[in-house]
């Protein structure tokens, strides 16, 4: 089934003041350096849901219930996109204030509500309160977004001799996530419906300064460039708890079927929500500097050499370092290469973030890596990502209008950020509820698993043809081609591998190794005459992995060979300011590699297709949209 949509109008108000605005204050000579400026865009955007499920496997009811033989089995919603609306506004606002001298603000704020289908209980689940729902519950998981953003600042355009911009930032994004037409079992008939399940909000405030200066040495063919900076960083991340209901075991077990009178599972159903244990108000300052240094040996042969140097609380000083080169053999011809050190802390929400699922028998869990359940499963403490990266590159101009660019890369990443294996058995569970988390029989945290290394190239050409009265084509194609594999692995803690199990099973290989394609590439047509214009593009992925369930079995990955998607859009311009557009994404109504039927049959016939797949499962679609400025 393709998707047909309308992208709403996005508008956008522009203010420029004509010179003599500024004239009468005074400010005319910086005039060619700032502008006074107001830019204000605004955007409303309502995506519908989709459903790629399949049909539900089985019975609905208990057996023997002849409603099995009429009822519909089309119930499942969870494969799809999400219902979402989302709304933006921001402006961006620059005033001289001073010869050379400009003050600026740019802000955003955003906020999203999004609804997304859970997984389908029949009837005959007994996680279902019957009473409540007699044919069955499609839970829904509901979050609510607030984001916005402020960045104020005073920037010179020369000033004791250097360029430089001082400023102050500060951003914040909250959300609340609900699961709706749920229950809680364990609290029968009295169970709400709907449920808080937790509160989610990350901050960050910023100052600091950043400064150029330009030598004139004489040794040198052209000026030397020196550019500097420091910047403090105060980062939060809050995990809020949720309702009590959504947590709580209210001690009623099954009220019917053939297992009455058995314990019910606890917990809100299919999201159990964060319980008060888990929530916390986590920080961190970090001291950030960094200098960099431009200069040419030769009008033709450039040199870059950088220094950075962060400090975090919690994870210690870091420096890192890199240099470059550049070499113009010609006009038309250049080379180059970079090698570089980097370093990436891991984040507030990798070391806190809490969530469980909650199933007819179990419950499984993603544990703060620095919480005591973690560590009771041999979890320590998250260590930053140390890279090293390498590249060379050629940019060329063929032709007056034919240029192309090539680059190869190598990536080394030690102590690699990554999801642990899903950890299960009695004996996690036994761990978990002696550490007071009990009912979680499967679990993982974030972890530091595995070195990689990343190797790869890239080719993009463009040639553009312009013609006396069919207009003017051009023509774009370009291949990215990357291979990752694991160079080490790290220990899988004591307790963990005196179980048998690993921090790093065959499973996580897939997902970090296969789940995207290693290649990708795009041939993309774009025609103009007037106000016409039309956009061409064929994508090819190369082949991926879709690992169904944290399983085992290689019977649930299915396999998905390359794949060929066309886009296509035509539009004209009805005024200068006014565009319309109508086009098409797929337009062929691709779809990916069916599942397998050991995978169909882990996730109930859930996911129809690979759901990894680089251009998504929702086949074509269909839009027009429209743009005025103004």
């Amino acid at each position: 089934m393709a998707e047909i949509i309308f992208l709403p109008e996005i508008t956008r108000v522009t203010v420029n003041p004509p010179k003599s605005a500024c004239a009468d204050s005074g400010f005319q000579p910086v005039w060619s350096l700032f502008k006074q400026s107001l830019n204000v865009a605004a955007q409303i955007s309502n995506q519908l849901s989709t459903n790629r499920s399949g049909d539900y496997p089985g019975n609905l009811y208990f057996s023997g219930d002849p409603r099995n033989k009429t009822a519909s089995k089309d119930v499942q919603r969870i494969a799809g996109t999400p219902r979402t609306l989302l709304e933006t506004v921001s402006t961006n606002a620059a005033y001289p204030v001073g010869a050379g001298f400009e003050v600026y603000n740019t802000s955003t704020f955003a906020h999203k509500d999004m609804v997304q289908a859970q997984t389908y209980r029949a009837p005959s689940n007994d996680t279902v309160v019957r009473a409540l729902y007699p044919d069955g519950m499609q839970p829904l998981a509901l979050a609510e977004e607030y984001d916005f953003q402020v960045d104020n600042g005073i920037r010179a355009h020369n000033f004791l001799g250097m360029q430089w911009d001082a400023y102050v930032n500060y951003g914040r994004d909250s959300m609340k996530t609900l699961i709706a037409n749920t229950d809680n079992p364990t609290l029968g008939v009295e169970s709400p419906r709907t449920f808080k399940t937790s509160l989610f909000i990350s901050t960050e405030l910023a100052a600091g300064l950043r400064a150029t200066k330009f030598f004139h040495p004489s040794a040198l063919p052209k000026p030397l460039s020196l550019s500097y900076g420091f910047e403090y960083r105060f980062d939060t991340y809050q995990v809020g708890a949720g309702d009590l209901g959504s947590v709580i075991d209210g001690g009623m077990p099954i009220l019917d079927g053939p297992n009455a009178g058995k314990p019910a599972a606890a917990g809100a159903v299919d999201k159990f929500g964060v319980p008060a244990m888990a929530g916390s108000i986590n920080n961190r300052g970090i001291y950030d500097g960094y200098v960099n240094m431009d200069l040419y040996l030769t009008k033709r042969w450039e040199w870059t050499f950088g220094g950075h140097v962060a400090g975090y609380d919690d994870v210690g000083i870091h420096p890192t370092g890199s240099i470059g080169t550049r070499y113009d053999i010609n006009s038309r011809l250049a080379v180059r290469a970079n090698a570089n050190t980097g370093y990436r802390a891991p984040t507030l929400g990798e070391e806190a973030f809490f969530a469980e699922t909650t199933y007819p028998t179990y419950r499984t869990a993603q544990l703060p890596v620095n919480s005591t359940w973690a560590k009771s499963l041999g979890a320590s403490r998250l260590k930053g990502e140390q890279s090293r990266s390498f590249s060379v590159g050629v940019d060329a101009t063929l032709l007056p209008d034919w240029t192309l660019t090539a680059n190869l890369y190598r990536i080394s990443i030690n102590d690699r950020l990554f999801n642990t294996s899903q950890f299960g058995g009695n004996e996690i569970e036994n761990l978990l509820a002696g550490a007071g988390l009990p009912g979680v029989y499967y679990a993982s945290y974030y972890s530091n698993p595995v070195n990689t290394t990343t190797s790869g190239g890239d080719i993009a050409t463009s040639y553009t043809w312009r013609t006396a009265r069919a207009g003017t084509f051009q023509f774009r194609f370009s291949v990215n081609i990357g291979d990752t594999q694991i160079s080490h692995y790290n220990a899988t803690p004591a307790l963990l591998s005196g179980m048998g199990l690993s921090t790093f099973n065959r499973t996580n290989e897939e997902y970090l190794l296969h789940s995207s394609p290693r290649n990708v590439e795009n041939l993309t047509v774009l025609w103009n005459k007037g106000p016409y214009s039309i956009r061409v593009e064929e994508q090819r992925f190369g082949a991926y992995t879709w690992v169904a369930s944290p399983s085992l079995q290689q019977t649930q990955w299915t396999y998905a060979g390359p794949s060929y998607i066309t886009n296509l859009e035509i539009g004209y311009d009805i005024f200068k300011r006014w565009h319309v557009a109508a086009g098409a994404y797929n337009v062929g109504n691709h779809y990916p590699a069916r599942a397998n039927a050991a995978s169909r049959a882990a996730l109930q016939n859930s996911f129809l297709y690979a759901g990894n797949s680089p251009y998504g499962f929702n086949g074509g679609m269909y839009y027009v949209k429209t743009s005025l400025r103004f």
